[in-house]
């Protein structure tokens, strides 16, 4: 679950992926959904207050309009229901697995760490299709460990990214050290 705590207050008063329940723990609640969320990762707010959501054990990013514990966008799957890792097939431009970190550049575009899949996704403002690949040499249909060996064009499980003033990308390459 994600908790929100109003400014000065040690008491919660929204909670993410529990279907508003503070008094449970159950992955999903029960069932994969909007409201619900498995073993999150990292969170990030955009300027207006819109929240992220790395939803590592369903291999998902979710999208919560400002206020809102009802996501309204996802990434990585199809549907709000679903949540295996690449969709249950094969890597590709819209599937995720097991996203660790995200953070998003100054227009509002999505950078996800995609541990499972050794790469990190760009995905442009308000699009579920990622349009740019680092870590697979440009592929979006591989997930090879430090495909071509290890390189400045090869990642090992990214657990992180972050951007600084320019607009530059950092990679937490976890496994290469």
């Amino acid at each position: 679950r994600v908790l929100y705590y109003s400014a000065g207050s040690t008491t919660s008063t929204r909670v993410y992926g529990q279907n508003g329940s503070f008094s449970t723990n159950v992955a999903h609640k029960g069932w994969i959904s909007a409201e619900s969320l498995s073993l999150p990762e990292r969170v990030h707010l955009d300027r207006w207050g819109n929240l992220y959501v790395a939803d590592t054990g369903n291999s998902r990013v979710l999208y919560f309009p400002a206020g809102s514990t009802t996501a309204t966008r996802v990434y990585g799957q199809d549907d709000f229901s679903s949540g295996s890792s690449n969709k249950g097939g094969n890597a590709s431009a819209t599937s995720l697995s097991y996203p660790a970190g995200l953070t998003l550049d100054r227009s509002g575009d999505l950078y996800v760490s995609d541990s499972g899949n050794s790469r990190v996704l760009y995905f442009p403002v308000g699009s579920t299709r990622a349009t740019r690949v680092y870590g697979q040499a440009g592929s979006f249909s591989t997930n090879i460990i430090n495909k071509g060996g290890i390189s400045a064009k090869s990642l090992n499980h990214p657990l992180g990214a972050t951007l600084d003033r320019s607009d530059n990308l950092y990679v937490a390459d976890y496994d290469n050290n």
